[in-house]
């Protein structure tokens, strides 16, 4: 697979689609911050938050 940089999010979903593991690790390595940091607003006392977004 190529690297992030070359592939667009819209050629990310296609390959996801595909069944490539390649490209939903991709998807996970560039949203999970943004997601454990909604989901530690959503839920500030849990400390589930990594467990939540996995």
């Amino acid at each position: 697979m190529k690297p992030s940089s070359i592939l667009s999010e819209v050629d990310l979903i296609v390959t996801l689609k595909l069944g490539k593991e390649g490209a939903f690790t991709e998807i996970y390595n560039q949203y999970w911050a943004g997601l454990y940091l909604y989901i530690r607003r959503m839920f500030p006392k849990s400390g589930k938050m990594r467990a939540i977004v996995q």
